[in-house]
């Protein structure tokens, strides 16, 4: 409660709300970058960067299926680290750059990461391999070596329905040698 000026209590005053332009939910302007185009935008703030890559960039292989964040069909590099765009508030990445599968695949590393993805048949139905060429991008862009223990998990941030995984490390593998990252611990060749 606050005091008037006659002594007499009064509420408190509302706190502050968001402007809004009238036409609905308040916004906020952000500008992200998203595989090399930046764009700036005025959106709702809950809105998710699944729904800003889809909407506003025209992103089709950051996709929705679980989300809580757990399936990893959503996975972006955002400032080169991979994170959950359907957990991902969309003004988070104002001012940052995301990359997607698109990039990754249409860059340097996409024939690679295609060819290996291929010839080990680790690519069935295709709805987690974005989230699997982002982290494979990511793992070779860190230039971290990596071992059997190391792909195991690498590959269970996502979920595949069709694969039991063992052609999508096969693929890592194969990924991790072409870049002189593989340190070999436990014996497989």
């Amino acid at each position: 409660m606050s005091t008037d000026t006659t002594g007499t209590h009064s509420p408190a005053p509302a706190p502050p709300r968001p402007a809004s332009d009238g036409t609905g939910p308040a916004t906020v302007a952000y500008a992200p970058t998203v595989n090399g185009v930046g764009r700036p935008l005025r959106r709702e703030p809950r809105r998710l960067l699944v729904d800003v890559l889809r909407d506003d960039f025209d992103v089709t292989t950051a996709a929705t299926s679980c989300s809580d964040g757990v399936c990893g069909t959503c996975t972006v590099l955002l400032d080169d680290k991979p994170v959950r765009a359907c957990l991902t508030l969309g003004h988070e990445a104002d001012g940052r750059t995301v990359r997607t599968a698109e990039s990754i695949l249409a860059g340097p590393l996409g024939t690679g990461l295609s060819e290996a993805f291929s010839r080990h048949h680790a690519i069935q139905c295709g709805f987690c391999t974005p989230g699997f060429m982002v982290l494979a991008a990511e793992m070779i862009e860190s230039g971290r070596s990596v071992s059997d223990d190391d792909l195991l998990d690498i590959v269970s941030d996502n979920l595949c329905r069709c694969t039991g995984y063992g052609q999508i490390i096969a693929a890592f593998r194969d990924i991790a040698r072409g870049h002189g990252l593989w340190r070999n611990e436990g014996g497989t060749a």
